[in-house]
């Protein structure tokens, strides 16, 4: 949500992040905004970070440097990246921990088509057929309803009332929330959840990153998912006991089952060192600030720290500004922000990058109008809304379930 990592001294250039929804959505659509970040790069590093991975990527020439990390993004030309990604800055309370486990089986999500929550009841429905009577956890946010959106499972709790028995749901826990969207609880409370459970059973099935990895690695914590999960491991760590992949849902419950024995005869802390190192930020907002000075700096210096602000950055980063109505996006429209950045002076932005949240205070502060991007408002989006919506729920009655 042009998130402002770093603000411009007299030696360096400010740091200045945009989602790639943000591109596809806005920068591309609007020839006049992409002029006015034109003109800020006198002054601004422009960092894109990408919210869902891309095997054919192109950088646009508005950015200077993409976030990345292995495999999200690959292509047969070369272009500036950074090593890091959102991932690559789990909250430094996630850690291994000796803790004693009382879950088996957790996973944290939401309850959208792409998250395959129905295929994670079915993969415990098979595990209690063989008699496999873990404790599991499943903690999942539900939106409010609304006729726009064709990717929400609003019956979640029927697929899981019809599967499990009352005995069976003593095992397993269906928390649902439908406030603070889609983030009910603050990373630290979602800590303890994740050190009182020994592996990650992760049903989604259409991207290829996920902080709720990461989160379960710095914990040490095995994760069990589709192979395609593996585009954020380094090479040499896509194996077990880091990552338990199956081709289809048809192969994981063989594979939650090794991954809970391997906690319960022979976990080691020591086998989620690299991945810990990986996925924290203890480790890599340093390298964060390095990787950076190549843009910033005409002499690839690294900046004093008084000029970033690099916390909470795994979910910063990946915010989006007017885009939606809770917190993954500021309701901002992506012009009201240019226009401060235009115009803010140096003492502006020096008190803005001392908050937790400098995007955040920003949007509170009151020198910006609210709302949404024009993107995002008016007949046209809507009627495009309704149709995508039809098509998902036409998608999901007749197709996916085949």
């Amino acid at each position: 949500m042009a998130s402002i990592l770093k603000i411009p001294s007299e030696t360096s250039k400010g740091v200045l992040v945009f989602t790639t929804v943000e591109r596809d959505l806005v920068l591309r659509k609007n020839s006049a905004m992409l002029k006015r970040i034109e003109r800020l790069k006198s002054k601004w590093v422009i960092v894109l970070h990408p919210n869902y991975f891309d095997h054919d990527f192109k950088l646009d020439p508005i950015f200077d440097v993409t976030f990345n990390c292995v495999d999200l993004l690959t292509s047969s030309t070369p272009f500036s990246q950074l090593s890091v990604q959102v991932h690559s800055f789990t909250p430094s309370f996630f850690k291994p921990s000796k803790q004693e486990k009382f879950w088996d089986i957790l996973h944290v999500s939401r309850a959208q088509t792409s998250k395959n929550i129905p295929e994670f009841f079915e993969i415990i429905r098979k595990l209690y057929d063989q008699g496999k009577m873990y404790r599991v956890l499943l903690i999942c946010t539900i939106p409010e309803k609304n006729w726009l959106r064709g990717d929400i499972v609003y019956n979640i709790r029927n697929y899981y009332n019809d599967l499990f028995t009352e005995p069976e749901k003593d095992l397993f826990t269906l928390l649902t929330t439908s406030y603070r969207q889609p983030y009910p609880f603050d990373t630290q409370t979602i800590s303890h959840f994740y050190n009182s459970s020994k592996i990650l059973l992760n049903s989604g099935g259409g991207e290829r990153q996920g902080r709720i990895n990461a989160y379960a690695w710095c914990t040490g914590m095995p994760l069990v998912s589709l192979n395609r999960m593996k585009d954020l491991i380094p090479h040499h760590l896509r194996k077990e006991p880091v990552f338990y992949p199956g081709r289809t849902y048809d192969d994981l419950p063989e594979q939650v089952i090794k991954a809970v024995d391997y906690c319960d005869t022979n976990h080691d802390l020591d086998d989620f060192k690299e991945m810990y190192r990986h996925c924290s930020e203890t480790f890599n907002e340093t390298t964060l600030k390095k990787e950076l000075a190549e843009y910033y700096s005409t002499e690839n210096a690294v900046a004093d720290d008084s000029l970033f602000n690099v916390t909470n950055l795994d979910r910063r980063v990946a915010r989006h500004c007017g885009v939606g109505d809770n917190i993954t996006s500021v309701n901002v429209p992506l012009s009201e922000v240019v226009r401060f950045l235009e115009n803010a002076t140096n003492t502006e932005l020096s008190a803005l990058i001392t908050n937790d949240d400098p995007e955040t205070q920003l949007f509170e502060s009151g020198f910006l109008k609210r709302g949404k991007n024009p993107e995002f408002t008016g007949i046209k989006y809507t009627v495009k809304s309704f149709v995508m919506s039809v098509a998902i729920k036409i998608y999901k009655k007749y197709i996916k379930r085949k």
